[in-house]
């Protein structure tokens, strides 16, 4: 899905501009963890049991409230969750796998 890798390039290159401004500016080391190498093989379209990120998700959760459908995002006439394209368990722990590693030759 090219627009989605548009979007995650997006924002992937934001947090990482902000983590160096940061690192320059607060006194404190803030380095940015680009998680993209552990996703590999994990991404959006491999399927469940795979996917560390949802798909498209249209029940509402805990935290949305069905009263503001508008709040969510419109696909083919529904409301998605906000949960959607987000991580799964398997993708939080690849963030985490991600973290670690960096952490463990970050200074």
């Amino acid at each position: 899905m090219p627009w989605l890798d548009g979007v995650s390039f997006g924002v992937r290159n934001a947090m990482s501009s902000a983590a160096a401004a940061a690192d320059t500016t607060t006194g404190a080391h803030v380095i940015f963890v680009d998680p993209q190498t552990t996703f590999t093989g994990h991404n959006l379209c491999t399927g469940s049991g795979v996917s560390g990120i949802t798909g498209l998700e249209f029940a509402v959760t805990p935290g949305e409230d069905p009263l503001f459908p508008a709040m969510g995002y419109i696909v083919n006439g529904a409301v998605a969750s906000r949960t959607s394209v987000h991580p799964n368990g398997i993708g939080t722990q690849l963030y985490s796998d991600a973290l670690e590693a960096a952490l463990a030759t970050t200074p």
